[in-house]
């Protein structure tokens, strides 16, 4: 290669462990088909344990463009550091050793240089696509991408504010980062440590000027393990704190030192990332849930400081980074406004109902009376419910949505003497589209005009070659292995392509013969029943039970699969089965008045497909799995459930209390109980009191063993892990209790064991004593197991409630409760406190256990304020749940 003094571009490759992807990045660069005689390649290795640099090493004898530099480890931006400190080209850029370069990369940037002869870009931004790392293949979803819609271009980031670059894959002026002093912040990590130092870096122009090279194409590997350093870093102290405070924090200030205020390109780097904490909160199962009060406090205050450099107005027009209505009103109250502030906006109005709909937003601390005037005229609203946004575990936002009768004026709202109007709703914020150049540039590279350049055939063999190329190198195959997985895929494809054309003419077909006479006289406004797809013996079950002996007026079928092992004993009983996604069922749901489950995930939702359940007028009616006690409103609220059965008084203040992180309605929540209820307590009032001697120990499930499990092929391997954990030695040593041997031999008491159904497979292999009986609920029934129970053993299963209901004590078993209310497990905690709430005592460790359970055993443990609790828990304590049931339902 030939030799040069003064490179254009310097390349910085910081490399830590990544022996398996640092071949197929440095094969791209050796198959760029032009311009390397102008780069300069820099490898830092930083720290590795593996064998990244010896390949680095290998790669770089003979090649005068490329240096390496071996370093302790210190981190990302301390490796860029080093590199760019090494660095003589005039412009520098980032190739993460993970990563893959289209083979026109250099030549496309080069080319752009040359266009812009004038020099006027500050920055060059290219495109990224996803690359899988299982398959290679390709995914232009980033969430950048909109920034190449008009091509090749150079645009003003005060034109082009969402013009915004985050990583370090752009190109920036060396001789600006040296006149100021300009380098990267080792203190950053695991993230942003590349944005600080382009926000920075843009700030000293007094309009920064971005050039977008749209085919100039970038490969970001997703890696499939997880284990990339964006990947992993939500288990991070620092990206809690340091990325915070000497980041995003850090950022701001020095760009609102250089200007004298904050420019909305700037506000909005910051925004797209600190939004994805928030998405990242938002779900059931988070991340980011772990974090304890002490970093909570030190994240909320950091968070406080830096929004009070980000606008009310930027907010509200940030789109880049899409967030829902929701989230953009809890920002602005909690960070934003004044904690005695009021804001109210007004929903779309009912001409049929003659009502209008609001929301009032207040911070959850300022609590007020508020009247309100129309028409001259003191109105009452005609329903209401509150809903407390909860992010981080913090209250954030009251949103008190009301419903007032409609009237001919405007509406005002008076609160502590204060005059309020609404607002229109506006749920949408449409995405910025200028479209204009600051610098004109005669290149017309758009889609359009490539599409007038090359015809069909060409582009699907260039785009075919630039498959085969990926793959080989991401998945490091031969170019016949390749060619041979992509003709399976092809097959595949049109396969699949059959079968959604054919399913798409049968749907048109059954939506016909749903109006038919035989489906309507068959159907018509029926309730479909279900429990599980596998599975019955739950709340749907005993529901159409009851229907089918006490309301034979409505036309009910239960939903079922054939091969379960609840088919034949429910069709014997006279159950109307039918399968789900089967053309009969279809028919069924288009006619239905409610579909009824004891399950919300979308298989019992939606039992057919779901564009075609849309097509009918049935509404959802959730008959709850058990008593809800910890926090599901991320899983519930976006939920299209008309109506929700609850059985608890705690349990109805939690979904429609001030203080509900729940969105429903007072009339959508339905105070009836449990359907297996009635059928419970009545097995138990049958039991022969001699014969309730079982002491039930039903351990619940681990999110983290779960996951862990999930990643080991070997079965054998597999159950060493899971004999090994805490979670599997602390309930063996109940189980294997000598104690409770001889307790069980000396009171005539058997310990029956109900394993999560996760733990079959090892249990099989596991010997357990005499008086430990091992239940299968595949063929056991809960109840008749319950209705033998003289003492149900927990450690946080709501089954509790069941035992509960027919009197029997609880005991809950809690060894790793640090570690499960840690947010780690896969549900939050919700309004329910085992300690000041629980059923039954709290143990911690497992001779306290056993010596709790001989306690109640032998009948010397004081259960009186268990006991008041367990009879104070329950809206209703009789055995009518399932006509309330009935009753409600009718109602919805």
């Amino acid at each position: 290669m030939t030799t040069f003094k003064n490179p254009l571009i310097s390349v910085l490759v910081a490399a830590y462990n990544v022996e398996q992807f640092i071949d197929a990045t440095l094969q791209s660069f050796d198959n760029q088909k032009s311009g390397l005689d102008q780069i300069e390649i820099i490898i830092v290795n930083d720290g590795s344990t593996d064998s990244t640099l010896r390949l680095a090493e290998s790669w770089a004898s003979g090649k005068a463009n490329v240096k390496v530099v071996d370093k302790s480890n210190g981190g990302a931006a301390s490796a860029r550091k080093v590199a760019m400190e090494n660095a003589t080209g005039k412009w520098i850029t980032s190739v993460d050793p993970d990563d893959i370069l289209d083979d026109k990369y250099f030549d496309e940037i080069i080319k752009f240089l040359e266009l812009d002869g004038a020099h006027n870009a500050h920055m060059l931004v290219t495109r990224i696509l996803t690359l899988n790392d299982t398959n290679g293949r390709l995914s232009n979803n980033h969430p950048l991408e909109y920034r190449f819609r008009h091509g090749t271009r150079i645009v003003s980031l005060i034109d082009e504010p969402d013009i915004i670059q985050l990583g370090a894959t752009a190109l920036i002026l060396r001789e600006v980062l040296e006149n100021n002093s300009l380098t990267y912040d080792t203190r950053i990590e695991p993230t942003f440590e590349d944005a600080h130092l382009l926000g920075r870096y843009l700030s000293k122009f007094e309009e920064p000027l971005v050039g977008l090279v749209p085919r100039a194409k970038y490969y970001y590997r997703k890696r499939a393990d997880a284990s990339s350093l964006v990947q992993s870093s939500w288990s991070k102290h620092e990206r809690f704190s340091t990325v915070l405070r000497f980041g995003y924090l850090d950022l701001l200030k020095q760009v609102h030192w250089t200007y004298g205020y904050v420019p909305t390109w700037a506000q909005n780097m910051v925004l797209y990332d600190i939004f994805w904490y928030f998405k990242e909160d938002a779900g059931q199962y988070s991340r980011a849930a772990w974090i304890d009060d002490e970093l909570r406090d030190e994240f909320l205050e950091l968070l406080r400081e830096i929004f009070g450099y980000i606008s009310v107005a930027t907010i509200n027009r940030f789109w880049i980074n899409p967030i829902w209505w929701t989230l953009r009103q809890v920002v602005i109250t909690y960070f934003k406004c004044d904690p005695n502030e009021l804001r109210i906006v007004q929903w779309s109005s009912s001409d049929a109902k003659q009502e209008t709909n609001f929301s009032i937003l207040q911070h959850p601390d300022y609590e007020t009376d508020i009247d309100i005037w129309c028409d001259g005229e003191l109105i009452e609203p005609t329903s209401e419910n509150f809903v407390v946004h909860k992010f981080f575990d913090v209250p954030m936002l009251r949103e008190r949505a009301i419903v007032v009768p409609r009237g001919h004026s405007k509406y005002t709202f008076i609160a502590d003497e204060v005059r309020y109007y609404a607002t229109k709703a506006k749920t949408k914020v449409p995405a910025t589209n200028i479209n204009h150049s600051r610098i004109a540039l005669n290149w017309k590279d758009n889609r359009k005009s490539q599409s007038r350049i090359r015809n069909k055939r060409v582009r699907k063999l260039l785009s075919l070659k630039r498959t085969i190329y990926l793959r080989m190198l991401s998945t490091n195959q031969s170019f016949i292995r390749v060619i041979f997985q992509g003709g399976n895929s092809l097959i595949r494809s049109r396969i699949e392509k059959f079968r959604r054309a054919k399913a798409s003419k049968k749907s048109e077909a059954l939506l016909e013969m749903a109006k038919s006479e035989h489906a309507l006289n068959k159907y018509r406004d029926v309730w479909i029943l279900m429990d599980r797809p596998d599975k019955a013996d739950d709340n749907a079950e005993h529901l159409y039970r009851f229907l089918q002996q006490n309301n034979p007026e409505i036309n009910i079928i239960f939903v079922l699969q054939k091969a379960s092992s609840d088919w034949d004993r429910l069709s014997r009983e006279g159950f109307r089965l039918l399968e789900p996604g089967s053309d009969e069922l279809v028919l069924a749901v288009l006619n239905a008045k409610f579909r009824i489950s004891s399950d919300a995930v979308a298989a019992c939702m939606y039992p057919v497909p779901r564009h075609l359940v849309n097509k009918g007028t049935s509404k959802f009616i959730f008959l709850q799995h058990g008593v809800l006690m910890n926090d599901l409103s991320r899983w519930l609220n976006p939920k299209d459930i008309a109506a929700i059965t609850v059985s608890s008084v705690d349990e109805e203040k939690d979904l429609v209390g001030e203080d509900s992180p729940y969105v429903y309605k007072r009339s959508q929540v339905l105070p009836v109980g449990l359907a297996r209820f009635d059928q419970l307590r009545n097995l138990s009032n049958q039991t022969d009191p001699v014969k309730k001697n079982r002491i039930v120990v039903m351990p619940t499930w681990r999110q983290h063993l779960r996951d862990t499990a999930t990643r080991i092929e070997s079965t054998e391997e597999r159950q060493k892990y899971l004999e090994s954990t805490q979670f599997f030695t602390e309930w063996m040593k109940v189980l294997h209790s000598s104690r409770l041997r001889h307790l069980c031999e000396q009171q005539g008491v058997r310990i029956t064991f109900i394993p999560h159904p996760a733990l079959r497979e090892i249990i099989r292999s596991v010997s357990f004593p005499k008086h430990v009986e091992v239940a299968d609920l595949s063929k056991s029934s809960m109840q008749l197991i319950l209705s033998e129970a003289a003492l149900f053993v927990t450690d946080y299963s709501s089954v509790a409630f069941d035992a509960s209901f027919i009197g029997c004590p609880t005991i809950y078993y809690q060894f790793d409760r640090d570690e499960v209310f840690s947010g780690t497990h896969n549900f939050r905690v919700g309004y329910f406190d085992y300690k000041t709430h629980g059923l039954g005592p709290v143990v911690e460790n497992s001779d306290d256990t056993i010596d709790t359970i001989y306690a109640y055993v032998n009948n010397t443990y004081d259960d009186s304020k268990y006991k008041e609790r367990r009879m104070n828990t329950f809206i209703n304590n009789d055995s009518n749940n399932c006509s309330r049931i009935v009753k409600a339902i009718r109602n919805v």
